[in-house]
């Protein structure tokens, strides 16, 4: 889809995790599904209520994307 991935030079914060598991490739997707809901409910216990769950991989912070699960 020709899409780029950067941010200004001001900021921004990028992070690659590695998970282990044992699911077949299809029920891999819903990982990246459960990251994105459990990083919602941790920043509304944060007290971020403004975040929003764009299903179903990115988190919006008044109204702009805050990140995006692959």
């Amino acid at each position: 889809y020709d899409r780029r991935w950067s941010s200004p030079d001001t900021g921004g914060l990028y992070l690659t995790t590695w998970i282990r598991h044992d699911r077949t490739p299809e029920g891999a997707a819903n990982l990246s599904q459960g990251t994105a809901l459990a990083l919602a409910l941790l920043c509304q216990k944060l007290g971020i209520p403004e975040i929003r769950l764009k299903w179903p991989n990115d988190l919006l912070l008044s109204g702009r994307k805050a990140a995006g699960i692959l």
